[in-house]
């Protein structure tokens, strides 16, 4: 039986006998982070991250101990047990019940919200017992439901859920869910989170000024159960440095993937500075990948590359002389440049400016859109060492080199397909057939820039991208 079975029959028989410390265990480092499932048919499917509480501290409020959070439970982040067992907070400076635990199954009590100004927002809470709650990281039997309606204002009412032992799986306010339980540390331990181990790694641990840094993730099943990651969108990304614009990349088409007994998964990519960027103020960089729940650091050495590639675009009433003001005081390195239906596309190259600060100095010009190639960048992304519970995992598509100067191999599996590369404004620049899964193309007959392409099968389409670089 694995741990989390074990863990809900312990939970299961808890019922009807749990205290009120019992369903939020407060105590200094504790932890609860939560993520957002939307699903289809509401969406296809994605995964949002929606923050955590953390219990940060004790502090002293009339003689009373409160215990501090990093973010509030209902509507205060200063909170405590009373004599009575119930969850006090202290709200717009007055502590008052949030959460009644001596309510019995079924009953109410009265909730005041201050609005602020004087204004005093009653709401009903209603309390629900037992009922199985499904999460990321499982179902939970032994949960106690706090949902509180108003009868004033529209649309902010809010629930909370937890489970005994376990603290809040599930919170909500009245636009709607806004996270269900990902991952708690409890007692200094992970209590809950996700059950593949998972590593990072970079092929160097130092690199020169520009040199692009190959990061490598993977996750390996090392438990004798069946895992798997859902959503699709938990696709595998990637973020180097402490970049404000958040360097990642995701992979695309991503679909769920099953994790057998002693399988494994890996992807890789490549980040290159002068494309994406390098920040920092000294040579020691932060990577870290993650898939889903899964995540892990690593640390290397490079200088900072101060620079990258962004794609302009003016609109078509922009003047020329504004347009050469502009590249005159970025002084870019042109890529590419590209006109259709009045409109001036280009891909520059700058250095000596981050990127970030290039794009809040002219963020408010009227006609002018400036777009990071952040999202857009894959180099070798694989999906090795497992089988699905259908049969073996979809292959993957391999582009190489990329960036690529001269030429570039596209291969998908070991059958025919179709390809087409588009260029960045949409348009078909080549196509060609695979033989054998796999196909080479010239391409120094494409100018510089960024290519997608797309893969057609007898079975599916696949897409990618890749780099011309001279």
């Amino acid at each position: 039986m694995s741990c989390f079975l074990l863990v809900a029959s312990a939970l299961a028989s808890w019922v009807g006998q749990t205290s009120a410390q019992d369903w939020i265990p407060l105590e200094i480092g504790n932890r609860w982070e939560f993520t957002s499932l939307i699903e289809p048919p509401f969406s296809f499917p994605i995964t949002v991250s929606a923050g955590s509480i953390s219990v940060t501290e004790t502090v002293d409020i009339d003689g009373q101990e409160f215990f501090r959070l990093s973010g509030g439970i209902v509507h205060s982040d200063t909170v405590r047990f009373n004599a009575s067992g119930q969850l006090t907070g202290l709200v717009s400076g007055v502590e008052q019940v949030l959460l009644d635990f001596g309510v019995s199954d079924g009953g109410t009590y009265t909730y005041l919200d201050y609005l602020g100004q004087g204004v005093v927002d009653t709401m009903q809470v209603s309390v629900s017992r037992g009922g199985q709650i499904r999460t990321p990281v499982g179902d939970f039997l032994d949960t106690i439901t706090f949902t509180a309606q108003s009868f004033q204002v529209a649309d902010s009412g809010w629930s909370i859920t937890l489970a005994a032992g376990v603290g809040p799986i599930v919170r909500s306010d009245g636009m709607g869910e806004v996270g269900k339980l990902s991952r708690a540390v409890i007692a200094g331990n992970i209590a809950y989170g996700t059950r593949l181990q998972t590593t990072v790694w970079t092929d160097k641990s130092e690199y020169a000024h520009g040199e692009p840094i190959r990061i490598t993730l993977r996750l390996d099943n090392t438990e004798d159960v069946h895992n798997q990651i859902s959503a699709t969108g938990n696709s595998p990304t990637y973020r180097v440095g402490s970049v404000a614009l958040g360097h990642r990349a995701v992979v695309p088409e991503v679909y769920p993937v099953f994790f057998r007994p002693g399988s494994w998964r890996e992807w890789s990519w490549t980040h290159d500075p002068t494309m994406l960027g390098l920040s920092g103020s000294d040579s020691l960089h932060t990577a870290s990948a993650a898939y889903g729940l899964a995540v892990a650091t690593t640390t290397f050495s490079a200088p900072p590359f101060v620079g990258g590639w962004l794609q302009a675009t003016f609109s078509e009433s922009f003047p020329v002389s504004d347009i050469e003001a502009i590249r005159s005081a970025i002084q870019p390195t042109v890529i590419t440049s590209e006109s259709q239906n009045g409109r001036l596309t280009e891909t520059w190259a700058i250095e000596g400016r981050t990127l970030v600060d290039v794009m809040m100095e002219y963020d408010g010009v009227v006609g002018l859109s400036l777009d990071t190639f952040r999202y857009m960048h894959n180099l070798d992304v694989r999906t090795v060492g497992v089988e699905s519970e259908s049969g073996p995992a979809s292959p993957a598509v391999h582009a190489y080199p990329n960036p690529a100067t001269n030429d570039i191999t596209i291969a998908f599996g070991a059958g025919d397909f179709d390809l087409t590369v588009f260029d960045l404004l949409g348009r078909a620049v080549a196509t060609g057939v695979a033989a054998a899964g796999s196909i080479s193309m010239d391409t120094r007959r494409f100018a510089p820039g960024m290519y997608l392409f797309r893969i057609e099968s007898p079975s599916q389409t696949r897409s990618g991208m890749f780099v011309v670089w001279r």
